[in-house]
């Protein structure tokens, strides 16, 4: 089953997750490593960001149950406001399984979960 390895190195690393992310606290708290390993640097919201560098990446986070990344464009300019942020959001990291969702395939059980 060496042709599977990947993927199942991929699931465990989502369970990991979901097992972890319990709370959006810990949704938070899980996004800042992640986001933190990856070259994000951390700002507060309530202080000026005058001091963004075009090309870099931020984070902030706001009563640590909501998280706000984005990245600098090459091209910023602090004063001429020509900045854009996209965001979303999520309640919580809720799965729900759908009724009667338990299923076996490939020798693997699987839920659907909506």
């Amino acid at each position: 089953m060496e042709a599977f390895k990947p993927a199942q190195e991929f699931c465990k690393k989502i369970i990991d997750s979901l097992n972890f992310a319990v709370t959006p606290y810990h949704v938070v708290e899980l996004a800042k490593k992640k986001l933190s390993s990856a070259g994000f640097k951390e700002i507060n919201e309530t202080e000026p960001w005058t001091k963004l560098v075009p090309g870099d990446k931020y984070y902030l986070t706001r009563n640590m149950t909501a998280l706000l990344a984005f990245s600098v464009g090459e091209k910023f300019e602090p004063k001429k406001g020509n900045m854009k942020i996209v965001a979303a959001h999520t309640d919580s990291p809720v799965l729900k399984f759908a009724p009667n969702s338990k299923m076996q395939k490939a020798g693997y059980l699987q839920v659907h979960f909506f």
